[in-house]
């Protein structure tokens, strides 16, 4: 007899991931699983201690396999009514680690950072933006001309639910071309101030408005120390990346780790951009500037101004660069805040969602102690193939003070992974990983084949030149595979396409398809929940899927068992949920599942089909990921695809991304509860 349960995950501490100079803290997180038999019964329940780099929203990581095994049909059984497992009570986060107050420490004149035994002030609530003193900088608000807003796009008809999309204007989604022109037609010295993002507490802060009264918005040729203000100095590198005063470390070592691939980067970060007393005519500086992010099946451009939050006019107090004068990483971190409503809301999160932001691409996350035995193997040939990896460690060994072990890891934290390489010294071969922390300073492993390890003595010069090694105190380090396996609790690893065969590598070299659909869980129509409820489950969305023909199959290289059958990848993506955290809105416990289609391919399943019948293809348990997905070795035919929330009656927006071999059709399937349109359509090779 089957059983639906969910996963519910209880935070009991505050995570910001930030350096400890800013109080960083641990986090412990409980992941429950609770079985219910047809009267409701608790028959069983699992209690796992979970830390690591995340919020709120922490998943319940998937072993790797390729495929799903093949499930029997089932007769006739009666229908269970089970009820999810209640949400455990989150506790208060204690004040002195809230991000909107900076306790105590009187801030250095070199560097953001507190001096240890000293006491500063708290924020006062009605300070709001402190003006800028007189200190010899440039006046910018003397000359200031404030841009005009952005145009509204025009209302258009109400085919889909009036929540399914945020105005994309709204999320400071325009046309940077049209805007800057703008700008230069209003003369020399005009600079833009984005209305929609503006320096102002709002834009720091959901929760709270007080403010501390040292925090001063300026632009690059303001902040203390900047000479020569640049977006880019010699390129861009993991070096730029440096963790400022916001518990983002799930976001910016998701930048980092995508540094090293130009051609991705130039898409984020566009070129010919140009700061203060840099370029001429339409390349003039004018305050304003624009990066892209893949958002909910498309590249936005987002447009801010280049007004950044600093501690008294210092260096910024969020993300920045090693190279006081180059602002592209504190940029882009102000541009994702933006999508997401304030710097606030990036306060812990998953690599898992940042890195699908920055490249297109699929993203899983793998639990250490469950991976496989040749998992280096896989990360050495992904890695080669343009797949980007982070990292976090949970919080089960000792912490100081500040949460760092004594072998000098950082506890509830998450890392970039920047190489793996076989180092070959006068004593054998050694598989090693390279790690960087966000810190970006001396925090670093000290264990085997650290910075300073005896290690390396035997090791030849040209070697370690080969693999990239330095001694510097930079954040970064190597690390034997097999420390960093009990170390580090998981890996996260996104390809630029889909990975039909799970072997985390993008499967590029061949010709494949993507077909999306964007639709919505509507209450009291469409919003039915899990098979819990058989006759509500038959109200959710329904998309006809149909396979006309098998991959191509090679004797020498596909398992007999592929012969004739199509691999499939469905992702399915809950939208807009991180923006309204200041709503108080979490994600959803959702999944995807695949049905053989009824006699006619048509008309959707009735709830008398799923009494009878099982799916072909599911995504597992439901879990409150932003996106999970499903592969499949599917036979030509007819099939039906149901995404559905574990509770009835929870109203959202999602994406389903469907990538095969061969070409496909997808259609939605209506009925008299959902009559709204669904975009639904199939692009050709990404």
């Amino acid at each position: 007899m089957g059983i639906c349960y969910s996963t519910e995950v209880v935070r009991s501490t505050d995570d910001d991931g930030a350096p400890p100079e800013v109080g960083a803290g641990t986090t412990r997180r409980i992941l429950i699983k609770r079985y219910k038999d047809p009267f409701g019964r608790v028959v069983k329940e699992e209690i796992i201690h979970l830390d690591g780099d995340a919020d709120d929203d922490f998943p319940d990581f998937p072993e790797l396999n390729i495929g799903p095994k093949p499930k029997p049909r089932l007769e006739p059984r009666p229908q269970l009514r089970l009820q999810p497992a209640e949400p455990q009570p989150q506790p208060k986060p204690q004040p002195r680690r809230q991000l909107h107050k900076i306790q105590g420490p009187a801030w250095d004149d070199k560097k953001l950072r507190p001096q240890r035994g000293r006491t500063g002030s708290t924020i006062s609530r009605d300070s709001g933006i402190v003006d800028e003193a007189d200190d010899g900088l440039l006046k910018w608000k003397e000359k200031e001309k404030l841009a005009p807003k952005p145009p509204e796009a025009p209302e258009q008809e109400e085919t889909q639910p009036r929540d399914d999309l945020a105005d994309e204007d709204d999320l400071g989604v325009t046309n940077y071309k049209r805007m800057k022109s703008q700008i230069l037609a209003m003369g020399p010295g005009a600079l833009y101030s984005d209305p929609d993002f503006p320096a102002r507490p709002a834009s720091l802060f959901y929760s709270q408005q007080n403010i501390d009264p040292r925090i001063v918005w300026k632009r690059p040729q303001e902040i203390m120390g900047v000479t020569q203000p640049r977006l880019l100095v010699d390129g861009i590198s993991r070096d730029d990346v440096i963790q400022g005063m916001l518990g983002d470390c799930w976001f910016l070592v998701s930048l980092a780790a995508i540094c090293r691939d130009s051609a991705l980067m130039e898409k984020v970060v566009p070129r010919d951009q140009y700061m203060w007393q840099e370029g001429e005519g339409e390349g003039s500086y004018v305050g304003m500037f624009h990066f892209k992010f893949w958002r909910y099946g498309k590249w936005v451009d987002t447009i801010v101004d280049d007004m950044l939050p600093t501690m008294a006019g210092q260096q910024p107090m969020y993300c920045r660069s090693s190279d006081p004068n180059e602002f592209w990483s504190a940029l882009v971190e102000k541009a994702y805040a933006k999508l997401r409503g304030s710097y606030e809301a990036l306060n812990g999160g998953q690599a898992i969602d940042a890195l699908e932001d920055l490249t297109g691409g699929m993203a899983e996350s793998y639990d250490l102690k469950k991976a496989p035995g040749n998992l280096y193997q896989i990360m050495r040939r992904a890695f080669k193939k343009r797949a980007f990896f982070t990292t976090s460690k949970k919080t089960t060994q000792a912490l100081t003070q500040h949460g760092v072990t004594a072998q000098g890891l950082v506890g509830g934290h998450a890392y970039s992974i920047t190489s793996v390489h076989i180092v070959h010294s006068n004593f054998g071969d050694f598989p090693l990983v390279r790690i960087r922390n966000p810190w970006g300073d001396g925090t670093e492993w000290t264990g085997d084949w650290s910075d300073s390890s005896p290690l390396w003595n035997r090791v030849p010069q040209h070697e370690r030149d080969r693999i990239g090694f330095t001694d510097k105190d930079d954040g970064e380090f190597w690390m034997d595979f097999k420390d960093f396996c009990q170390h580090f609790t998981e890996v996260t690893i996104c390809t630029i396409g889909p990975d039909f065969d799970a072997d985390a590598i993008a499967d590029v070299d061949r010709e494949w398809h993507q077909a999306n659909i964007k639709g919505f869980w509507e209450k009291g129509t469409s919003a039915g929940g899990c098979r819990n409820n058989i006759k509500a489950y038959a109200t959710n969305p329904q998309f006809a899927l149909r396979i006309l023909e098998p991959d191509e199959w090679d004797p020498e290289i596909d398992p007999p068992e592929d012969k004739g059958k199509c691999k499939v990848v469905v992702a399915l993506m809950q939208e807009h949920r991180r923006s309204q955290r200041h709503l108080g809105v979490r994600n959803l416990q959702i999944g995807v599942h695949v049905y053989k289609a009824g006699k006619d391919p048509h008309e959707r399943l009735q709830q008398k089909y799923f009494m009878y019948h099982r799916d072909v293809a599911s995504s597992g348990s439901y879990i409150n990921l932003r996106e999970v997905f499903l592969r499949a070795n599917l036979e030509p035919g007819e099939y039906v695809i149901v995404p559905s929330t574990f509770g009835a009656e929870e109203q959202g927006s999602f994406l389903i991304r469907i990538f095969t071999e061969k070409n496909i059709e997808v259609k939605p399937l209506r009925n008299q509860f959902n009559m709204y349109s669904y975009n639904c359509y199939v692009q050709d090779k990404w």
